[in-house]
Order: structure tokens, then C-alpha cells, then sequence
């Protein structure tokens, strides 16, 4: 067998073996993190390779996130709640206890 087609048979057993790493990553869900660590450490072992690869299909994609402005036209001066000032964590760490 000539060494391209040795490259070649590797490089594909490489991507099967990451296959659940593959699809978590593509479908972007949220522990695809934990899911390639799995697949990498647990891989080699056939229960492990299918164990992930279940979980990166079965997991949910990540929600997307929705940046809103904060403050809009529509709230009221009336309609915020004001919370108590409180201290600054420098001002307490040197405040004494009262004598």
C-alpha cells in the first residue's frame, strides 16, 4: 500500500473516530466540550465511542444569545426600583467597630 493511501486510510479513521466530537461541535451544543472529552479518553473503547456519539445527537444545540437593550422608551421613571446605596468592599474592610 503506498503511503498516500496509508495517510489517507488514517486520516479517515481519525474523523470516524471523532465522529460524535464532529456532530456535537457542528450541531453546537453545549457540553460538546464534555463530549469530546469523552470521546477522546473513552473512545477506544467501543461502549464509550457510542455513548458519545448518542449524547452529541440526542443533545440539545445551545440557545442562541439575544443581546436587547437594556433600557427601552417604554419603561417609566416610575416603574424602576431603586435599591438601597450600600458600601463600597473597600470602605468596609477598614471601617473599626464603634469603642
Amino acid at each position: 500500500m503506498s503511503s498516500f493511501a496509508t495517510f489517507l486510510l488514517l486520516m479517515l479513521g481519525l474523523v470516524f473516530y471523532l465522529l460524535p466530537s464532529v456532530i456535537s461541535a457542528t450541531r453546537n451544543t453545549q457540553h460538546s466540550g464534555a463530549i469530546f472529552a469523552v470521546n477522546l479518553l473513552f473512545g477506544w473503547t467501543i461502549l464509550g465511542w457510542i455513548a458519545a456519539l448518542i449524547w452529541a445527537i440526542v443533545e440539545q444545540p445551545a440557545r442562541a444569545r439575544v443581546y436587547e437593550k437594556p433600557w427601552t422608551e417604554s419603561i417609566e421613571p416610575s416603574d424602576v426600583v431603586h435599591q438601597p446605596e450600600r458600601a463600597k468592599p473597600t470602605e468596609q474592610l477598614w471601617r473599626l467597630p464603634p469603642s
